[in-house]
């Protein structure tokens, strides 16, 4: 388990996710709720937060590459709403947590495959917040995770910084049989 510093927020698909996180401030997100109502809802948590900043804010649904199955969705089209998370350059979420399956995933050259890995680095440049997603399926026993805490990922993680750039990375072990254990 990974432990995230509070005040953190919690973003959970309201419906059709088996798996759902719980923090400081914790919200289910309606399925017809656009990119710019959760960025709003964000910056609305983010400025009410102890010194008007999150630690992490998790999105904890479906993914896939360069997608995040928020609400209406989040692609990187819509990344510019969450723009409104910088007040005076000052970003209001230290860092996200992409708790998505593939969103991260870097395809070959010649695939019509969107690419996570320049969705992620627009979301970090936009937000100027650290970003961490996976390339791989996740995979978890439907479940509400203790307070504060993130399973276990799979595959390769990336983290990027709020440039953009990766900061780090690490492999876990892959698939399923690697997160029951």
């Amino acid at each position: 388990m990974i432990t995230l510093q509070q005040p953190s927020l919690g973003l959970n698909a309201a419906a059709g996710h088996h798996v759902f996180v719980r923090m400081w401030n914790t919200g289910n997100v309606p399925a017809g709720k656009t990119p710019e109502e959760i960025a709003e809802w964000i910056r609305i948590v983010a400025q009410s937060a102890p010194g008007g900043q999150l630690k992490n804010c998790v999105f904890c649904c479906h993914g896939s590459p360069g997608y995040i199955g928020l609400g209406l969705g989040i692609r990187q089209a819509d990344v510019h709403h969450f723009d409104r998370l910088l007040v005076n350059v000052r970003p209001l979420v230290y860092k996200f947590w992409f708790r998505c399956c593939r969103v991260a995933y870097i395809p070959p050259a010649a695939a019509a495959t969107p690419n996570g890995n320049l969705f992620c680095q627009a979301f970090a440049r936009t937000t100027k917040a650290y970003v961490v997603a996976s390339t791989e399926l996740q995979w978890e026993r439907p479940r509400t995770l203790p307070f504060g805490q993130l399973d276990g990922f799979e595959g390769l993680v990336l983290s990027y910084g709020p440039s953009g750039n990766v900061t780090w990375s690490r492999r876990y072990m892959s698939g399923r049989l690697g997160s029951l254990l």
